[in-house]
């Protein structure tokens, strides 16, 4: 019975500890941050679409994704600005609801929040 319980707790923790993928990062998300919020759309495929309001109105369209030590990037355009976007998700353990530093050429680092829809 003990081994049992040891071997159930370890498979709990492989399953927090296990690194994001295309297909679990997947999904519909509000997002926000000081200075923007708005919806992003990731398929599994690694695609973007996002549609960001802030000082002014933004819609972004990524492709050419990768997912690669818990960084997920994509190249995009957004409103016709050529940017690199970087969520870092290396500290994220729940997709459905998550705080993550991302990076664009845009803005440079900002913290967002993400829930799924």
């Amino acid at each position: 019975m003990k081994t049992f319980i040891l071997f159930l707790s370890l498979m709990v923790v492989a399953e927090t500890a296990c690194a994001a993928t295309m297909k679990t990062l997947a999904g519909d998300y509000d997002v926000k941050s000081t200075i923007a919020s708005g919806i992003a759309h990731i398929k599994e495929d690694g695609t973007l679409t996002a549609e960001i309001y802030g000082l002014v109105y933004f819609t972004c369209d990524g492709t050419g994704a990768k997912m690669e030590d818990n960084i997920y990037s994509v190249n995009a355009s957004c409103y016709n600005i050529p940017t690199v976007i970087r969520i870092d998700l290396s500290k994220v353990t729940d997709t459905s609801k998550f705080t993550a530093p991302v990076y664009t050429v845009i803005a440079g680092n900002m913290l967002m929040e993400f829930t799924r829809r």
